[in-house]
């Protein structure tokens, strides 16, 4: 979807082909760049596959689109094919076509030389950056049929007929300035078109079917147009101004109000109730997609509506059963409009997978705006205790009580509380200072009291400035996992799971504020944690240092069993909210502080040892020595926290690919480190790769024992384990299989259930 402020100030676009904020280039393989400039996060302009970066970078997309697609219909409805709808005899085709024959004739032959005549006709200078990005005219044709009716099919067919034959080039062909070339390409392809007429001729249904991400966006665009808003068709997407933007949410928070924000979250959550995994302790809000597309409704974007309710949560206004129950139902219906329309949602399961180069910025760009309105950031409530006494393990007491007249342990057991309190509550719970004082006999209440200021938020605070779903950078509400209802008196829980990972939010942002090296120390009490939850679960780990010829490093983890070696590198970088909000070098920055460096340091643990056959680790006053024997190699890479769809292995296997084979650059000297950075992490990983290449010559190329796992991940893994064999078969689990859902949860759940 493509947003513009009038002011030409702010420019958002989030769309598939051709849109993407950006202060980045990538370059692949030196044959074409992708330009993504504009606004640090938020918008994005998006160019696949361009040669140059010139002045061409800054006009007018959306224009460009809408003339090219003019042109096109005009040259389609004045080309006359040379083959006649009457006479299909495969005799007179190939006297007209002048294809020679040795008297067997087939409708493959024809086939193949119309395909290669518009493969010839529709290639490019190598040079040439005036190109036709033809998915997005497709995508164009495509909505001017579903939401405006339009009579394209003919269009749509002869576009279908070059896209196929022009593949193998990567859909790369002239603009349409070169009428000739096109003409000669569009005769070929509406002789085809005649030759096989069940190719691409397609009634509505199949239409639908086929193409069921356009055929969502449409519906969504024609729904917002009969609610009143101005909805236009640009670049294949749909386009909104910000001003209609801003109307569109003011109403749905205006339902919102109606209905209350508690009762709103409650009925939502009510919704999500049969997809509680009460193993797991979360709701399985994934993607659902099919290998042959998926004729369902578009999801409720349940993030966005949940965090508009947090902002309204204390709203007074007083409405009926009656009002309540169409405001809900209007909240939601409108909701699921305004975000179908911004075409972020896979229908295919395919639409996940090959994204490489240019193309990749847009696709994780889409991920994390999807994860942002669609999906629930959650955590285990169970485990929340544990984690926050093992990662604030070095804090003393005296400190704490200095600084914040609490302790660590002061504030897990209030946390336990209210996480017990809530144990059989799907949705908001309320609790009240008196209550929780009252399972807490051993703490000053002047302690509960200064330790609920830091989990809640005051009344009317949590997400105030948040409107548009995309303004990740204004949802605040994660930081603390409670909302003041009455000062000093009751608060209310939204959710148990969906709050559980505030909690460590809330005392982590109060205790940087005071306490020096604190994102260090927290560093240091992961590595510890990890370790310790291994060997609760009877997995021998070693760590420690080594140095090597010279070459020095460090393992965190190492586990072995009789088949492979898992080294498990540790990174507490998070997904930061401008990257949640689409910013495409704060993506690539956090990815590189986490899975790239962790990548980057097990690549050298590996190399040595496959080099040496041995590697010899000194922890303090033990030594380990980690022996090859011929075993594989697991690369684990793991953040205490998640970044969604982002550790989904396809989505790394991707990632990895195009920081090794493009170079990226910044388009402004602010974001140059950090860009340089990313650049660095993938040179340093082309270089293991070829080593790697060269020491193992036999061995295939493949990222299939890369992983990026958080510490959730890791403890689900856990469950059931006791041995270091039994660690390795767990971790295995979905190995080799996916749903398609890019959630590691759900697929865990899933498989589970089958074995």
């Amino acid at each position: 979807m493509f947003f513009s402020s009038r002011q030409d100030q702010i420019i958002t676009t989030l769309i598939s082909f051709s849109k993407l904020v950006s202060s980045l280039i990538v370059e692949k393989d030196c044959s074409y760049r992708l330009l993504l400039r504009g606004n640090p996060y938020l918008d994005f302009y998006h160019r696949e596959r361009m040669n140059e970066i010139n002045d061409r970078a800054d006009a007018d997309s959306s224009t460009q689109t809408d003339s090219v697609e003019v042109v096109f219909r005009r040259l389609v409805d004045t080309t006359t094919p040379t083959l006649s709808e009457g006479n299909k005899s495969l005799e007179e085709m190939y006297a007209i076509l002048a294809l020679p024959h040795d008297g067997f004739l087939s409708q493959h032959h024809v086939g193949e030389h119309l395909y290669a005549q518009i493969a010839s006709v529709l290639s490019p200078p190598t040079n040439s950056n005036e190109n036709l990005q033809l998915r997005t005219l497709k995508n164009q044709l495509l909505l001017r049929y579903f939401a405006d009716g339009e009579k394209v099919l003919q269009h749509l067919a002869s576009i279908e007929v070059i896209m196929d034959a022009t593949r193998a080039g990567g859909w790369l062909v002239p603009s349409l300035s070169d009428e000739d070339s096109w003409r000669s390409a569009l005769v070929a392809a509406a002789n085809y078109d005649i030759l096989r007429p069940e190719t691409f001729r397609r009634p509505e249904n199949k239409m639908r079917h086929l193409n069921q991400r356009q055929y969502q966006v449409a519906k969504a665009i024609k729904k917002l147009r009969s609610l009143g808003y101005t909805v236009a068709i640009k670049a294949g997407q749909a386009e909104i101004d910000l001003v209609e933007q801003k109307r569109i949410s003011e109403d749905i928070e205006a339902h919102i109000k109606t209905a209350g924000g508690l009762k709103t979250a409650d009925f939502l959550f009510r919704r999500l109730t049969k997809r509680y995994d009460p193993n797991q302790e979360r709701y399985h809000t994934v993607r659902y997609t099919s290998t042959t597309g998926s004729d369902r409704e578009p999801s409720c974007p349940i993030s966005y509506l949940l965090n508009l309710c947090v902002k309204n949560v204390t709203a007074t206004q007083v409405s009926s059963k009656a009002q309540v129950k169409v405001a809900l139902k209007k909240a939601i219906k409108l909701a699921t409009a305004y975000a179908a329309a911004f075409d972020l949602e896979p229908y295919n399961t395919f639409e996940t997978l090959f994204h490489s180069g240019a193309k990749l910025t847009g696709f994780l760009q889409e991920l994390s705006i999807y994860d942002a309105m669609f999906n629930l950031a959650q955590a285990r409530p169970s485990s929340m205790e544990k984690e926050l006494r093992n990662l604030f393990d070095w804090l003393e007491d005296d400190v704490s009580l200095q600084h914040f007249g609490w302790t660590v342990s002061q504030a897990a057991q209030v946390l336990r509380a209210i996480v017990e309190m809530s144990c059989d509550v799907r949705g908001p719970f309320r609790l009240t200072f008196n209550e929780l004082a009252s399972r807490l006999p051993d703490i000053e209440q002047s302690s509960i009291a200064a330790i609920l200021s830091v989990f809640s938020h005051p009344i009317g605070t949590a997400n105030r400035d948040y409107q548009l779903p995309y303004e990740q950078t204004k949802v605040d509400f994660w930081f603390k996992p409670l909302i003041e209802q009455t000062p000093n008196s009751s608060y209310i829980l939204i959710d148990r799971s969906w709050c559980a990972p505030a909690f460590y939010e809330a005392v982590v942002s109060a205790v940087r504020d005071k306490v020096p090296e604190t994102d260090n120390n927290i560093g240091l009490a992961f590595e510890r944690l990890v370790k310790s939850e291994l060997t609760a679960h009877g997995v021998r780990v070693v760590s420690g240092k080594y140095s090597v010829n010279g070459r020095d490093g460090e393992c965190d983890a190492v586990i072995e069993t009789a088949t492979h070696i898992i080294f498990i590198e540790m990174k507490k970088k998070s997904l930061t909210r401008k990257a949640r909000s689409g910013s495409d070098v704060d993506l690539f920055y956090d990815l590189c502080e986490s899975l790239l460096a962790a990548q980057c340091q097990i690549g050298r643990h590996e190399l040595l040892l496959v080099e040496h056959g041995r590697l010899d680790l000194h922890d303090g006053s033990s030594n380990h020595c980690i022996k090859l024997n011929g075993r594989a190699i697991e690369r684990v890479a793991l953040s205490p926290v998640e970044f969604g769809a982002l550790q989904d292995r396809n989505v790394i296997e991707q990632i990895l690919r195009t920081v090794m084979t493009s170079r990226l650059s910044a388009t402004d000297r602010k974001n140059a480190v950090r860009v340089n950075k990313v650049r660095k992490k993938g040179e340093e990983l082309l270089r293991q790769y070829e080593e790697m290449a060269s020491l193992k010559p036999a061995a295939k190329a493949s990222f299939m024992n890369y992983w990026f796992l958080s510490l959730g991940h890791l403890l689900t893994i856990l469950q059931g384990v006791s041995t270091n064999d039994s660690f390795q078969s767990s971790l295995f689990k979905t190995r080799h299989i996916t749903t398609g859902s890019m959630d590691f949860y759900f697929e865990r759940s899933i498989l589970t259930a089958l074995t």
